[in-house]
């Protein structure tokens, strides 16, 4: 096994097109963070702007290869924002960053 580290981003929309919520933004990724941690993710790092809905954050974890480590991450990240209630009726999200890279790569992407 080896480490990888990942990097995914997006904004959180509301699917009817209304009002960004900063407080519900704040709780989705609060959900999300918890979710992770359920899911052995490790180092979660996660940031907001809660005007934007923007959002990054970081996980570590281990697997067999790069390959399988982007398929890991891909999964562990939609199932925790599914979790949170993202993907559902209301919420989606617009990915614009995803990147994985073996263990202590990441700062130099």
């Amino acid at each position: 096994m080896e480490g990888f580290e990942a990097r995914l981003g997006g904004r959180i929309l509301r699917i009817d097109g209304g009002e960004l919520e900063s407080d519900m933004v704040e709780y989705l990724m609060a959900q999300a963070v918890q979710e992770l941690e359920k899911l052995d993710a490790q180092e979660i790092k996660a940031s907001t702007d809660l005007r934007t809905g923007t959002f990054s954050l970081t996980i570590a974890f281990e697997t067999k290869d790069l390959l399988v480590a982007q398929e890991v991450a891909s999964t562990k990240v939609r199932s925790a924002f599914h979790v949170a209630g993202v993907g559902t009726p209301d919420w989606m999200i617009d990915w614009v960053e995803a990147c994985v890279v073996p263990e202590g790569q990441l700062a130099a992407v």
